[in-house]
């Protein structure tokens, strides 16, 4: 009877922790929870339309004109001119912040001529960097149009005066250019004859010399 008793007791104990233990539930027995509508999955990535958002390509501009886009990062905002070959783009505002549906700036069309631009909007995305770019065209003169004067007609009197005898066409007889005197003869140009005569006098003069230079040395080898 004792050993009765104990066996059901470990039966009882049995149960209970088997009850405790978790059991394995098969795919049949999962039942779907709805989703509500109008709830997003979590994880689901939904895209994200970037770039500008508050011009079409080919727009025309005039006066203030305000420019919006999204980016997905630090972004900045440039124009060029449409015929620009070189690659030169003029900075228009940039952020370190990305903007969703924003302003990017307030651009005021008047302070450059009319013609036909370029704007482009660069940020960083996972794939590198991102560009970009609208042709616009900037047209402010076509605002001012000049006001038309109405032109009223006036009466004018007309006077008629004598006519009179045509002038006489008189030929003036120019001055003649005046001639300056020839200049002086310079007074110490030498002509052929005088230097012929100053050369036969430094000729007699060296002969002179040498003579008296032989004389004087035959004198000396006698004596000695």
């Amino acid at each position: 009877m004792r050993r009765r008793s104990i066996f059901f007791a470990l039966l009882l104990a049995f149960c209970a922790l088997w009850r405790l233990v978790p059991q394995p539930v098969s795919a049949q027995e999962v039942t779907a929870t709805p989703t509500p509508v109008g709830t997003e999955l979590s994880g689901t990535v939904m895209p994200v339309s970037v770039g500008f958002s508050s011009l079409q390509d080919g727009a025309v501009l005039s006066g203030v004109v305000d420019i919006s886009g999204t980016t997905l990062s630090a972004w900045d905002l440039s124009f060029s001119y449409a015929d620009d070959l070189t690659g030169t783009w003029f900075a228009l505002s940039q952020s370190a912040d990305p903007v969703s549906e924003g302003l990017l700036i307030s651009w005021d069309t008047t302070v450059i001529s009319d013609g036909f631009y370029v704007l482009r909007l660069r940020f960083l995305a996972a794939d590198g960097t991102q560009e970009y770019k609208l042709h616009v065209r900037v047209q402010n003169s076509a605002l001012l149009e000049p006001a038309t004067a109405e032109l009223t007609p006036t009466a004018t009197k007309t006077q008629f005066f004598p006519q009179e005898a045509p002038a006489v066409a008189t030929s003036t007889v120019a001055p003649s250019p005046t001639v300056s005197p020839p200049f002086p003869t310079n007074p110490a140009e030498l002509d052929t004859q005088d230097i012929l005569i100053y050369l036969g006098k430094g000729v007699l003069a060296v002969v002179i010399v040498f003579v008296f230079a032989g004389f004087i040395f035959s004198l000396r080898h006698k004596n000695s």
